[in-house]
């Protein structure tokens, strides 16, 4: 196998498995990991005057983590309690400046 695809697959692996570390080195560049949490999750409305929750370089690469639904409509959809995800349960029951939108 040529070399340099068997060096940017090593790179690739590399990113994979170290992007779970939250901020990682990777060249010049950093994979950096934003988690949804109540600390970091803006619910309904966008706005310009909110602070800023990270601050990257440019090149730096992120990983957002996003929200797909409110427990209770997984509830009604009937996913179990236990497959709900505690990160979830916690931004849904902390989180109460929600804006008119669902996102």
């Amino acid at each position: 196998m040529n070399r340099m695809i068997v060096k940017v697959l090593q790179n690739v692996i590399i990113a994979c498995v170290c992007i779970s570390l939250g901020r990682v080195s990777f060249g010049q560049s950093e994979i950096i990991t934003l988690p949804a949490t109540p600390d970091t999750i803006s619910w309904g409305y966008y706005d310009s005057a909110s602070a800023p929750v990270l601050r990257i370089k440019s090149g730096d690469i992120v990983q957002i983590e996003t929200l797909s639904t409110p427990p209770a409509l997984l509830r009604e959809a009937g996913l179990k309690e236990e497959d709900i995800p505690t990160a979830l349960i916690e931004i849904d029951q902390k989180v109460t400046d929600r804006g008119p939108g669902a996102h």
